[in-house]
């Protein structure tokens, strides 16, 4: 994953351009991936595809030729969607265009303005007091003209043609945990499962997008696929050694917040769980009104709570191998317990006669009369209304456990399943 991440660093991405393009089809060589492309200027829902952004040069220098600020040094330097611009401007006026943090007089800020009409550079703000009064000349030389906006998906086909989709955006240039962190977390949990050749419940969906615009481009022109997703994970600033969090989805309780706090509370894992809120990443879009798809958020700490965040020292060396591993291997297990997650029904009234179907009761000492066993909690439980994610939850069993003896029910044939997988209320 790192060596993957190293690879992506450097490349210029944004919204659309051809740095999210070579990025896409550098991923496409660990997944196979299905793009839709939405043209310039498309209107989706309340929103409009921009225009295709790349960058030439850029650069501000003194008008004896020192240059102060140069894009090819740090591609952080120039804004996203920056304006053209050529001229010259006195110092207030440039100080006007420039961005930095006064608390990280080291740091180089992100920053874009893709729906405004304006240009901006980034600098470290240890840099303004060494800018003199006088002149300075200023040269933007950017490419805007009409592209396509790419969404790209890796779909492992389930029994069901209901999802689960596991979501990440990939639009930061030289930005390491926010952003890439998702991203190669994602393609590796997606490469597991194809190289397991095992075929879910679910369908499975890894949706990879620019922030927000994508997210929002995508569900406008997949209306039937929104209504087969059960729900998802959205994941991003999950690659330093922050503890693994979970940010709730919308409705607070749905299946997907259920699986993935179980699976946090029963791991022995260092974490935190979050109340869903509107700040964050592209979960807002998929919880959005009369969209209401119940999506969390898999991350490592709160979204944008790290001291690195959107700067220039969000680089590499904050990303640990053992923590994406951890990372992927978490989202592993919240998707065996969402996938696996059955409701049955009993196909007897009164309780089966299980030894006639070859399934045994314990037998407890004296002092374990009292204990629930998994079998007896599972017989009493065969109402067709709790799933097997509610019952663990309810009498703290193993879910693995409950899931292989419910199995054994279903082919003992005391157990039916029941229609599942059904999409909690969009209101």
């Amino acid at each position: 994953m790192l060596r993957m991440a190293e690879e992506l660093f450097p490349i210029h991405r944004t919204l659309v351009n051809r740095g999210y393009d070579e990025s896409l089809a550098l991923l496409q060589r660990h997944i196979p991936l299905e793009v839709q492309a939405y043209p310039s200027g498309t209107r989706v829902w309340d929103w409009v595809v921009p225009q295709a952004w790349d960058v030439r040069e850029a650069w501000v220098e003194t008008l004896n030729g020192q240059r102060v600020i140069d894009y090819a040094e740090n591609i952080l330097h120039l804004a996203a969607y920056s304006q053209p611009f050529s001229g010259e401007l006195d110092r207030e006026d440039l100080l006007r265009h420039l961005h930095s943090i006064p608390g990280m007089p080291e740091a180089i800020p992100y920053e874009f303005l893709y729906y405004r009409k304006d240009w901006r550079f980034c600098v470290p703000h240890k840099l303004l007091p060494s800018l003199d009064q006088g002149r300075y000349r200023v040269h933007i030389d950017v490419d805007i003209r009409p592209g396509a906006l790419k969404a790209a998906s890796c779909v492992i086909p389930g029994e069901s043609e209901q999802e689960i989709v596991f979501a990440t955006y990939l639009c930061h240039p030289n930005l390491a945990n926010d952003n890439l962190s998702g991203v190669v977390a994602c393609v590796e949990l997606f490469q597991r499962l194809l190289e397991a050749g095992v075929r879910p419940h679910h369908t499975l969906r890894l949706l990879i997008v620019p922030e927000t615009i994508g997210a929002i481009a995508w569900l406008a022109n997949n209306e039937a696929t929104q209504q087969r997703i059960i729900g998802g994970f959205n994941v991003y600033d999950c690659g330093d050694s922050r503890p693994v969090t979970y940010k709730q989805s919308y409705f607070g309780n749905a299946r997907v917040d259920r699986a993935a706090e179980f699976c946090l509370r029963r791991s022995g894992r260092k974490h935190e769980l979050l109340p869903w809120s509107p700040h964050g990443s592209d979960e807002r879009q998929f919880n959005a009104p009369g969209v209401r798809l119940p999506f969390g958020a898999v991350m490592r700490g709160g979204a944008a709570s790290y001291p690195e965040y959107h700067t220039s020292l969000d680089s590499l060396d904050v990303l640990s191998a053992q923590a994406l591993a951890d990372t992927v291997d978490t989202l592993l297990e919240m998707l065996f317990l969402l996938d696996g997650d059955l409701t049955l029904a009993s196909t007897c009234r009164g309780e089966p006669c299980l030894s006639r179907h070859n399934i045994q009761y314990p037998v407890y000492k004296h002092q374990d009369q009292h204990k629930t066993s998994p079998v007896k909690a599972l017989v009493h439980e065969l109402d067709g209304a709790h799933s097997l994610l509610d019952i663990c939850n309810k009498w703290d069993f193993d879910f693995s456990e409950m899931y292989e003896l419910a199995q054994a029910f279903v082919s003992a044939g005391v157990a039916r399943p029941v229609a599942r997988g059904v999409r909690e209320s969009r209101t």
